[in-house]
This record gives structure tokens, sequence and C-alpha cells, in this order.
């Protein structure tokens, strides 16, 4: 039997043993023809299906992705070398609805001596082992339309562009996509597993063929396999799909699905100062303004679960990155577990920053105390150049400051450093962690500082000696402790940590340090360049939210004066848009009442992430603006839109109600949640959005009721997905009854639509008005929480003018 074949709902899988390549079919309308599986053996790049080929068939069987047909092609590969003897298996496996197709290979050194292995190409445009028919990509009709996605594994430089651009070569790490919105047909393309080796996908475009094509290698980087052992590779993703959206998320759902990630069961809500307004490295005592800041969030926040308490440098003996558990006793007279008892009393817990991977070059011992376990490059020490400008580092001259070695992930020394620190951690209290500048270890992902030289040979250099170390980390430091990744790579920390930062830092303020980019003060305002960065980082990430870990889109949480009213409410609404973790950055101690007042807007977090609506038409250099988050309630569902414009003239957009999975044979109401205003109706088509220079629009759009019915709330940007509980309409009795939660002293209000013939019975403690173009009435209930569970039901009827006719067809 030559060629085999594999029919699902969705696609076709084939290979073919004349020919040694295998196929992959969507539909009618896209394909992937002949590709070649290829692996790099001492130098050399062999196909996958060499000599003897055999091949079984496993027709039905099934894991926790669903159920599967397997083809597994076993060759002995020709390589060039006689004393090479290596066989490889490669495991196709057709997944069912929504149909994938995975590809691995497993590789066995038969011979007498070790091999050295690099690129192994599960997907290959190499046009089979016999190279007598072409490999090709077909994705529907005009391919120059094509746009791809692609990721960095890092928390920038992620990008939608033109296939055409970049002289069309693009590379992905981890995850990509083709997506051809003149066929409406996209191909996810990627990895299943991506926990030990480096994983990329290369994108060509050649524009004079119109020729597509991929490759989806998982680099073993120089692994040596010695004789008589298996290797088994990465797993390779490929998915068609008509919705590339959908597409994404299916892939982070499988990713989810293989790595079963624990992470806490709410993202963080917590609190980071010492340095914004109010400087604790230089003008104040450290301690005394976390405990101003403690007792504050009990007195002004409480019941908005503010739990976590993150102090940076400051807490560390000399403000030195490595004095991980030596206390800084100039700053915190009383010590760390004084502090974690006084915190304890106001609900909260402690947390710190720590940069595990690290070891400073100076101003301690710790060099000569691990320099025999740090990463090497080429024979001497890889070395961040990072120089710290704290403590006593900073009062060197900047060239003489600290700088730090990397740690070697894959050593029992480095194991046991980390253990001792993170145990002593979690044996005094310490429940919260933001774990900083992993790039320092983490090697070809994303591939900062990528090193030659480690101890534990039995491990692929990069991403697996990096998780060598984090799983210490997480084991150490408790499974009830919060762990926040940053400034490192993404999608590799999976079932590690609990959140990863997936953008750079904003919100953050600095201390009063000249080399700071912010002195002489402690804060940057104006900040709508990086704003917009971040926004676009948030979205480029949004579908491995709460599917690998909490996705930390917009890090600290800073609206206090002087920053501009329009720049806070941009940083507020990105919050309530993402869902994620919130840390604040205020001095609460001292925060204006109107600023206060902004930040509960977000709090608590509800459950879902926006999603970016423009992903795949704002190309490069554009970025997404356009935010889409779907609210779910047991008594409704709508939508609340987003529109960022970070830039100096107005913008206006055009949102269409598909691109929000609105129908667009229904009529909607929409609400301007910072302008706290209806404006209108819309039916059909999309809805006119006009922003200002440098401001965002938070739009409420739900379905237009015949009666009496909620339009919005001014208590969270999510206007009705965290405040209200319950919500009924009784028809018989003309009621609204409704059910809603905040924290006991906390006020807002309801806004109601009343379509035209319908007018509260007793206009006691509400305000109604009547829009003067169309006769609709909006009604305005106030709520003061002096319980946190508050019942109300208000009671309309029809006006006279309705009961006589005047308002018919309505």
């Amino acid at each position: 039997m030559n060629r085999y074949e594999w029919v699902s709902k969705d696609g076709t899988f084939t290979f073919d043993a004349a020919t040694a390549g295998w196929s992959h079919q969507y539909e009618e309308l896209a394909q992937l023809s002949n590709m070649n599986t290829a692996i790099e053996i001492d130098g050399v790049l062999v196909s996958c299906f060499g000599r003897n080929l055999s091949i079984s068939e496993n027709m039905e069987s099934s894991d926790d992705h669903g159920s599967f047909k397997q083809l597994t092609v076993a060759s002995r590969l020709d390589h060039p070398s006689e004393d090479v003897d290596v066989e490889a298996e490669v495991l196709f496996r057709l997944y069912a609805s929504p149909a994938f197709l995975t590809i691995t290979a497993l590789i066995h050194n038969n011979g007498p001596s070790p091999v050295t292995l690099g690129k192994c190409m599960l997907v290959s445009g190499g046009g089979g082992s016999s190279g007598s028919t072409a490999s090709f990509l077909q994705l529907g009709d005009q391919p120059d339309h094509i746009r791809v996605f692609c990721q960095t594994a890092w928390v920038i430089n992620n990008y939608v562009a033109p296939v055409s651009s970049n002289s069309g070569i693009h590379t992905s790490k981890t995850v990509g996509q083709f997506n051809n919105p003149a066929s409406e047909v996209a191909l996810t393309s990627g990895f299943l597993t991506f926990d030990r080796a480096d994983t990329q996908i290369i994108y060509t475009y050649e524009s004079e063929k119109s020729s597509l094509n991929l490759e989806a290698i998982c680099n073993l980087d120089g692994y040596e396999l010695v004789p008589g052992q298996q290797l088994c590779s990465e797993t390779a993703y490929l998915a068609f799909s008509r919705d590339p959206f959908t597409a994404l998320e299916n892939w982070a759902l499988r990713a989810s699905e293989h790595y079963k990630p624990k992470f806490a069961a709410r993202p963080n809500l917590g609190w980071v100062g010492g340095w914004t307004w109010r400087d604790g490295f230089s003008l104040e005592t450290y301690e005394e303004i976390v405990l101003e800041n403690s007792a504050a969030i009990r007195h002004k926040l409480g019941g908005f679960g503010i739990k976590n308490i993150w102090t940076s440098i400051g807490n560390l003996k000399d403000m030195l990155p490595g004095n991980w558990n030596e206390e800084n006793l100039e700053a915190f007279p009383h010590g760390w577990e004084w502090l974690i008892e006084k915190l304890e009393q106001n609900g909260q817990k402690l947390g710190f920053w720590i940069a595990p991977f690290w070891i400073p070059n100076k101003l301690s011992n710790l060099f000569e105390e691990h320099k025999d376990h740090l990463l090497k490059k080429d024979g001497e020490y890889l070395f961040n150049n990072y120089r710290s400008p704290y403590g006593k580092s900073g009062t060197l001259p900047k060239e003489e400051r600290v700088g730090f070695y990397s740690l070697d992930g894959s050593h029992p020394k480095t194991h046991q450093f980390l253990r001792k620190v993170f145990e002593y951690y979690n044996r005094i209290g310490i429940r919260f962690f933001m774990i900083d500048f992993l790039y320092a270890g983490s090697g070809s992902t994303p591939g900062h500082f990528v090193y030659d030289e480690y101890y534990d040979r039995t491990k692929i250099k990069g991403p697996e000696v990096y998780r060598e170390a984090l799983k210490v980390i997480r084991e150490a430091a408790g499974e009830e402790t919060y762990l926040l990744s940053s400034t490192g790579t993404t999608f590799q920390n999976v079932g590690c940590v609990d959140a990863v930062r997936v953008g750079p830092d904003i919100g953050e303020g600095r201390p009063l340090i000249e080399t700071m980019a912010e002195y002489p003060a402690t804060y940057t305002i104006h900040g709508w360049k990086l704003i917009n960065t971040v926004a676009a980082c948030m979205a480029y990430t949004y579908f491995t939210d709460r599917k690998l870990y909490y996705n930390d889109g917009f890090n600290v949480l800073t609206v206090d004066k002087p920053i501009p009213l329009e720049e806070a409410r941009a940083t507020i609404s990105m919050f309530g848009l993402s869902s994620g973790p919130v840390v604040l950055g205020d001095d609460i101690a001292t925060i204006s009442e109107e600023r206060l007042a902004l930040i509960k807007k977000c709090l608590p977090q509800y459950t879902e992430m926006a999603r970016p609506v423009d992903l795949f038409t704002a190309l490069a250099p554009d970025t997404p603006r356009i935010f889409n988050l779907r609210v779910k309630k047991q008594w409704e569902e709508w939508n609340v839109v987003g529109v960022l414009n970070a830039e100096a003239s107005p913008l206006t957009v055009d949102v269409r109600l598909n691109e929000l999975g609105l129908n667009e044979e229904l009529s909607y109401s929409v609400f301007d949640f910072w302008n706290e205003m209806y404006t209108g109706e819309v039916r059909g088509g999309s809805v006119k959005v006009d922003v200002p220079a440098y401001s965002i629009k938070v739009l409420r759009i739900s379905e237009v009721r015949n009666h009496p019915w909620l339009l919005s709330t001014d208590m969270h940007v999510t206007q009705g997905g965290v405040e209200i509980v319950q919500l009924d309409w009784n028809a018989d009795k003309g009621q609204l009854k409704g059910v809603c939660t905040r924290p006991a002293g906390e006020h807002g209000h309801l806004y109601f639509r009343l379509p035209p013939g319908w007018k509260p019975v007793n206009y006691e403690g509400l305000h109604v008005a009547k829009i003067r173009e169309d006769n609709t009435v909006i009604v305005t209930k106030k709520l003061s929480f002096n319980v946190e569970t508050l019942t109300w039901r208000i009671d309309f009827e029809r006006t006279a003018e309705f009961k006589v006719g005047n308002y018919a067809g309505l």
C-alpha cells in the first residue's frame, strides 16, 4: 500500500509512500502538499523518511484532545556518514471536531557513536525525501492578500503584517498564523508542546511566483544523542479554520489540555509602592510608606480584595539583587517578619520582587560562591549588562555599577540555592513574587542571552534547562504563593507561574535617582505612545489568557493627579477590558477622592479578557485599538467595546456589528460609559465611534428590549459584569427587579432605557429624562450600599398616550 488517506469533517490527511511526502487539505479551499519531515544530524539535514520505510495505522484512539487517527512512519535515515545509524519514527495524528494535525518525531541512535542533533523540521517544504514533486501551500485565492501573525515569545515585537512585507520572510516563536481574508481561511501553525526546545515557524512568500510555504522547527540546538538513546521532539500543530480568532483560541485550549496548568483561582489584586509620588529609597522610610498604604487600602478599598503588598529592591540589604534573604534594616527597621504580622492584621500578604537567575559581579561574595554553576558563552561567563542604580551600586560611576551573571538552571547547586531562598520566604509568609529578568536564564527563547556551556547535557539547551529552575521555584515558593513572571519568555512559563507579564513596564514610578528617566520627578505622564504599545501587546497575546496563565497586560495601575484625566481613564478602561491582574501604583494614603473613585471602576475583575476586533486588519506598523469584551450573565449578554486613540488627531472608526458577534437584524442600544450618555440605537451595518485625540471611548452595546431594561451602570467598566448579580423583568406586573453587590459604603447609579410608551409608577428616588429626538426615556437610580448586597425594584406602567394608540407599532 503506497497511499494512506484519512478524511475528517474538516480536512484530509494523506501520506504517499512512493514520494515519501505528506499532505493536509482543508475542504476544497486550502492545502499543504507534498511536505517533508527532516532532522539535522551532525550538521547534515536528512529526511525522516529514509530506507526500509515501514508504516502502521492506528485507526481510532483518544486522549485529552479527543479522538484521533494515528499513522506511524518509521525508517533508517540516509545519512552520508557510514558511522551514523539513526532511525526515526514520525507520528501523525489527525484529530476531529475541530480538526487539527499533530506531528511528532522519535529519534533513535543505533550507532556506536554519539550524534549531534540540530533543527528538527517537523513541517518542511522539502518536497518529500525523493524530491520528485515540489511542496507548496495553498490558502485560498489571492495569496497577496494574506496576512501573517507572528509571536516573539517576548513582551514586544509581535505583529500582524502583509505576507509580502519583510521580503516575504517571517519567523514566529511557538505559534503563528497565515490568514487570507479574501478567501476567509486561516492556517494556524505551531507547537502543541514547547517546554524543552526552541520552537519556531518560518513563513515564506515569493511574490513573483505567488508561492507560500512554511517550516515548523523544533531546534534541538546541539543536543548530543548517545548510542542506545531515544529522543522525542516537541509536537507540531496544524489547523485550518474559517475564523482566525477561534483558531488561535483553539490552539491555546489544546496546549492547556496538554499542560493542565494550575494557577490561582483569581488574578492578583495588590499594591506596589515606595517610589511613585513618595520615595521610600531616600526621602522617607519604606516601611512607613508600606504601613500607611496598607491601612489606607483597608479603610478606603476594603471589600475590593486587595491582598498583596509588593515591595521591590528596597527590602534587600544594600538594595543589591542577589541578597535575597538579607534584610535592609534601614528601610525596614523592624524586619520582614514583623511587617508580615502587621500586614496580616489588615488581611494582606507581603510580596517581593526577585530576579532569581541573577548573581551580582561585585559588592558581595555571591559570585565566588556560585561561579561553578553559571552559564557561559564562548568560555566566558554570560553577563547581563544591566547596571543597578540602587543602593551601594548606585553610588558608583555608571560604568562601574553592579552587573549580573546568569545561574545555570540545570545545575544541582542552582536548585539548592533557589530552594533555600524560596523555602525561607515561604516559611516566613511571603505569598507573592514578581520573578523578573527571566531572560537571563531562558537561553534561546526568547534569545537575548544565548549560552553554549551548561551542566546537565541530558537536558536540551534553552526552555528545558530554564524550566528545571522554574519548577524548583514553583515548588519551594508553595502552591498558595502567587508567581508573576516578567522580562523573559512567555509561553514557556506554562504550568510554573500564575501570571505572565505580556507587555513592557507601564504605570510604575521610580525613586529620585539621577540616572532614572523620571528624574527629577518620580513619574512620567503623557505616556500615550507607551499605552498604545502595551495595548498592542495585550491584543497580540489575548488568546492565552486563562488558558496557559493569567495575561498580566497592563502592569501597574497609577491614576492620581497630575496624571491627565483622559490618561487615567484610558488606564482604568484597559485594566477593565483585560480583566487581568491589578497592582495599584498610587499612594493610597493620600490619593484624591476623584481618582480613588476611578480605581474602583475596574475592581473586582471580570472573568474574561476582551478580544481585539482589529487584530488582523491593523497591519504593522499599525496596531490594534478596538477591544470587544463579551459579557455573559445568566440574565443577559452584551458587549463592552473600547476604542483607544493614542494619537494627537481625532479618530473615527466604524465597528461592524458582525465583527462583535452581533445579529445585524436586531437593534442595539449604545451607552458611552465615560460620558455617561445614551447615544441611541443601531441596527445593521456598524457603530460609528468618534474618539477625541488622546482618549478612549468605552461603549456598552446591548439588545434593545420593548420594555424597560438596563442600559448601563457607572460602577464598573463592564457595566453590570461584576456589580449586578441578577436582573428580572415581570411583564405581567410591569416590574423590573435586581440584585447588586458592592463593598459596604459604596455608591453607584443604574441607567435604564424606557421605550416610548412607558413611565415609572413612582418617581421617588429616580431621575427621569426624555430624549428629544425619539422620545426614549432614561431613568437613573442611585444605589447606596449600606450592606454589600442590595435588592431593588422599580414598577412601570404604560403612558396614557400609548394606551390611546399614539405609539402604534411599537
